[in-house]
């Protein structure tokens, strides 16, 4: 008995030292990477890490927190925080118009400068009057950009990373991406409580104070938090231009900037010009929903998925400030650590189902893992207990894990390659639609109709998705087309590949 509980014990460790080590190399090096992709990789990697570092300050959820602590922000400005990616997502479709025919390259790093001059805007917010109002239109202007920045990106994905490895990348993305995000928001925390405090505050492991920091600690120390994302944006910049992107060559290169006008009918004629260019990508967005019948339906039940989704994120920061009275590190530990941190450990196990199955089964799955975060994150508010919270709010970030990359990629099941930018404009822009309505929506029902029975209704309206997908995955299955089956995944055992 005991030599074969040695001998159990010792595979066990050696499984999960193999485990680890597969983990570290999957990440760190090209495992999983096809040799002709490796070079674009290794340059991504790096403009990925520094616009983490910049996009990471700007998370919406921290940063209504911020406007409830600091600047004593109404529901309304909190709400229209919580909405900034949605608002700025309504513009996607339009970015999806223009990236089809424009430098890819150019339309990423273009918007990236103008968030960076955004972001050190900030700087000024605390001595301008209505500083709330202001925070919150520097968030959207943001973001506005971000979501260019988004949508040519799974552009670029989708022509320089072979289908049955791009989520995997996407993955490593991601992994590299909330690291340093969750670093980032952890430090401006500590930043804006004054002090370094890690433990249960009966307990501290760690409380280091720091009001040797000019500003740590006061209201106004978000105005000199937020401008150092700007330094990280503009490298993210500049390390894009070294980034191959493949078939760029047979791009068009950005034509049609108008010159001023010699005379007023010239200026109609640019006019009426500029405005057929912006109402083509509507066209085009409308006669893909019309036209193929499975992706209106995928994303019809996105839309009802995300709306449960959105209407309770901006519910739970008032949760937490109001009836937990959390402080800035705890507040950001159940918004951003704990569910980030959990969406990377998962993050190589959704990647390797996704490249081996169809979206449609992958989100009723993925889906079912929010249904049960959502009904132990109301048993936790109600008996108003923190570690039931914190464990509910991980179980989101493994939902939102898969979620991240079906997201990100999940459009490319039903788009031709040229159109994927239309695609994804498409889902970015009705992303955007139910975001700008839903915060509200949330804020409004928990305020004056349910209370916090808002998280286990939003529950319900998940499940009933985890079955309309699970029924649009099994027709899609059916459908015997070789082009819906899904593509084999490269051997491996493990979820990082390796054997």
């Amino acid at each position: 008995m005991r030599a074969g509980a040695f001998v159990y014990s010792r595979d066990s460790r050696a499984v999960m030292i193999r485990w680890a080590y597969d983990g570290w190399g999957w990440l760190l090096g090209y495992r999983g990477i096809p040799l002709s992709s490796r070079l674009i990789f290794r340059f991504e990697v790096w403009h990925i890490m520094a616009w983490s570092i910049g996009a990471g300050m700007m998370n919406p959820r921290f940063a209504a927190l911020v406007a409830t602590k600091s600047l004593d922000a109404g529901d309304a400005i909190v709400a229209a925080i919580g909405a900034s990616i949605a608002f700025a997502n309504l513009l996607a479709v339009f970015w999806g118009g223009w990236t089809r025919h424009r430098p890819k390259k150019l339309m990423l790093m273009l918007p990236m400068g103008v968030a960076a001059v955004v972001i050190a805007s900030i700087w000024v917010t605390p001595s301008v009057p209505e500083p709330a109002l202001i925070f919150c239109l520097q968030i959207v202007l943001c973001y506005m950009c971000f979501s260019a920045v988004t949508t040519t990106r799974a552009a670029i994905w989708r022509v320089n990373y072979p289908r049955m490895y791009r989520a995997q990348v996407a993955a490593r993305f991601t992994i590299w991406s909330m690291s340093l995000a969750i670093v980032v928001v952890f430090l401006a925390a500590s930043y804006l409580d004054g002090v370094v405090a890690i433990g249960p505050p009966q307990d501290r492991w760690l409380s280091l104070g720091l009001s040797w920091l000019p500003g740590a600690g006061t209201a106004a120390a978000y105005g000199s938090v937020y401008p150092l994302a700007m330094f990280f944006m503009l490298l993210a910049a500049w390390l894009f231009r070294r980034v191959p992107i493949r078939d760029e060559r047979d791009q068009p290169a950005l034509t049609g900037i108008p010159t001023l006008p010699a005379s007023f009918e010239a200026l109609v004629g640019i006019t009426g010009d500029l405005v057929d260019r912006s109402v083509q990508p509507l066209k085009a967005a409308w006669g893909v929903l019309r036209d193929n019948t499975a992706f209106r339906n995928y994303m019809f039940w996105q839309f009802v998925s995300g709306s449960a989704t959105m209407m309770i994120e901006i519910p739970l920061v008032l949760i937490l400030a109001e009836r937990f009275e959390v402080n800035y590190l705890l507040g950001g530990t159940a918004l951003v650590f704990v569910p980030s941190a959990a969406t990377l450990l998962v993050m190589p196990y959704w990647a390797r189902w996704f490249d081996r199955t169809n979206v449609l089964r992958f989100r009723s799955g993925q889906m079912s893992v929010w249904v049960v975060s959502r009904g132990l994150l109301a048993l936790g508010v109600a008996i108003r207990n923190v570690p039931i919270v914190l464990m509910a709010v991980a179980l989101a970030g493994v939902g939102g894990g898969g979620g991240r990359l079906a997201w990100m990629l999940g459009h490319m099941q039903f788009a031709r390659r040229r159109d994927d930018a239309l695609y994804m404009g498409i889902h970015v822009s009705l992303t955007g639609l139910r975001g700008c309505i839903m915060p509200f929506v949330g804020v409004w029902l928990y305020r004056h109709v349910v209370d916090w029975h808002i998280i286990w209704i939003t529950g319900l309206v998940l499940l009933l998705t985890v079955f309309a997908f699970w029924q649009m995955g099994r027709t899609w299955e059916r459908g015997g087309s070789a082009a819906k089956q899904p593509l084999p995944v490269p051997a491996g055992r493990g979820p990082f590949g390796g054997r």
